[in-house]
């Protein structure tokens, strides 16, 4: 089976996640939130709905914009959902608010971990356990960041930090 031929399998298999070849020896996983088919509309939508309810945010914002579910947050619950696998390192993201986007020079790769990962997003109970604990764990990890940047603010810069650590 050729290259175009894997490639048209996986996308009937695996819908609404598509894989394109970019003619370079490079591929991309993707799914695109802002133009999914009237079938998958909100995929996965209720795990992230779940999630915004368990940290008591609405799931809408104005009753028309979802709160929770960017491509952004599709990238952590990605990455979490291989999380140890010696071959998530392969994998580069291009996320953006409207959609999901990795890419890898290896199509088996794309091919292997889009279809576990489709199957865990088709298990409503697993994918609401892995958007929680993935998004989570960002929240997380994005708070200590913050907290860093306003401690090295707060000593007048990084270059600062050094010089008045020694006054002390």
């Amino acid at each position: 089976m050729d290259i175009r031929q894997r490639i048209d399998r996986f996308n009937r298999e695996n819908s609404p996640f598509y894989i394109v070849d970019h003619d370079s020896g490079r591929y991309s996983l993707c799914l695109a939130l802002s133009f999914l088919p009237k079938e998958y509309e909100h995929f996965g939508q209720e795990a992230f709905n779940r999630y915004a309810a368990e940290i008591g945010e609405p799931a809408m914002i104005d009753g028309r914009v979802f709160s929770h579910g960017s491509g952004y947050e599709w990238e952590h619950v990605f990455a979490k959902a291989f999380e140890g696998d010696p071959d998530s390192g392969r994998i580069e993201y291009d996320c953006e608010a409207g959609g999901f986007f990795c890419y890898s020079d290896s199509l088996s790769l794309l091919e292997h971990f889009g279809a576990r990962f489709r199957a865990v997003c088709m298990d409503g109970e697993k994918f609401a356990q892995l958007v929680s604990t993935a998004l989570k764990e960002a929240a997380e990890k994005e708070e200590q960041g913050a907290e860093r940047e306003i401690q090295t603010e707060s000593c007048g810069g990084p270059e600062a930090v050094p010089s008045q650590a020694m006054r002390m």
